[in-house]
């Protein structure tokens, strides 16, 4: 087979597709590249919105992020490997009206400006590493001195004063490195993020650091839950392929999209509860964000777990009477921003998630 113009990508867009490329022939297959993140693209951009996609390959993603911003909005796609920047000219060729808001770089980003090296990852043309040097730990599709030159800038440097809503990040393992040099427009604009997390590929300390820095800018991190096409909360070293940021102040807005518990959070406490038939659950919180969880019984019994004696805000939350029962109360990681409440009984379960943001547990 070769390279073929196919007319419904996602339903509206035009797109050039190889067969001799990886990703190409799974688009020609599944239909898309990476579901997950479309879907988060769909759900967080908005019309007018400027949006910034690192590590842009062919366009699989740019496409939809220019259909979502409209004419009135701007993407910035970063792509330093020769191969795939020209593919991604072709593909934009395709669309003129996307093309029109969306402005190409051949650029790789980090957190120091100057010059690094493009090595082509696997057996794959398309994909590739940006590194000082040859990396014998990675996937490699060539030798140490198979690579490109690519010119390095900071993304703080180049966005100057202009807003970015969205920011989608897939380098192959760079993503710490990319984030460091954005630290301003992180703090100043608080974009949503979408960041490759493969922690079986990747330097795993690299990956901790990322998460690391984002939570020090206030934010929250989540997965996708692919089964029930809901959001979970995450934690290193539970990423999935790739992870959601959101800071904390945007959690309310977002929060009908972040429906189930959290499956990394361990159990902490647990407790036989037969005293009779559980009726209610109490979320409780104090302006420092310590924990109180009660349980009552249909006997007027209550259980309770807290570590502060502050209790200025309340959650409730009903559960279909059953018979018998047993509770859990389940606490996730205080550092990760959730903790998870998981009771059950003969007849029913009830699983919850409360997130920190703005001063208070939100529960989803």
């Amino acid at each position: 087979m070769t390279a073929e113009i196919y007319d419904n990508y996602l339903g509206s867009y035009r797109i050039k597709l190889d067969p001799q490329f990886v990703l190409d022939r799974h688009v020609l297959e599944k239909g898309v590249w990476e579901s997950h993140v479309v879907l988060f693209i769909n759900y967080f951009v908005k019309p007018g919105q400027t949006c910034i996609d690192v590590g842009a390959n062919s366009g699989y993603h740019t496409l939809p992020m220019a259909g979502r911003v409209g004419p009135l909005g701007r993407v910035i796609a970063f792509e330093p490997n020769d191969l795939t920047y020209n593919r991604l000219l072709d593909n934009l060729s395709l669309n003129p009206d996307l093309a029109k808001v969306t402005t190409c770089e051949k650029k790789a980003l980090s957190y120091e400006p100057g010059e690094l090296k493009v090595f082509q990852a696997g057996n794959e043309p398309s994909n590739a590493y940006v590194s000082a040097e040859y990396n014998e730990k990675l996937w490699n599709g060539g030798g140490p001195e198979d690579y490109q030159v690519c010119d390095v800038i900071r993304l703080d440097t180049y966005m100057g004063a202009e807003s970015a809503h969205f920011l989608k990040i897939d380098v192959e393992g760079m993503e710490l490195e990319v984030l460091m040099g954005a630290e301003g427009l992180l703090e100043r604009d608080r974009p949503v993020i979408v960041f490759e997390t493969l922690i079986d590929d990747f330097d795993k300390a690299k990956i901790k650091r990322t998460e690391e820095l984002l939570r020090s800018h206030g934010y929250l991190l989540f997965g996708m839950h692919f089964e029930r096409k809901k959001m979970t909360p995450t934690t290193f070293p539970y990423f999935q392929e790739d992870t959601l940021a959101i800071h904390e102040t945007q959690i309310v807005e977002a929060a009908e999209i972040m429906l189930s518990a959290a499956k990394f959070v361990p159990l902490a406490h647990s407790a036989s509860h037969s005293e009779g038939l559980i009726k209610e659950i109490v979320i409780v919180t104090d302006d420092r964000l310590n924990f109180y969880v009660k349980i009552s019984d249909s006997r007027g019994i209550s259980r309770s777990w807290h570590c502060s004696e502050f209790i200025k805000e309340e959650q409730k939350v009903e559960l279909t009477e059953g018979q018998g029962g047993r509770c859990t109360i389940v606490f996730g990681d205080e550092e990760a921003g959730s903790i998870r409440v998981r009771v059950e009984n003969e007849a029913s379960v009830l699983e919850t998630t409360a997130v920190k943001a703005g001063g208070k547990l939100i529960l989803l």
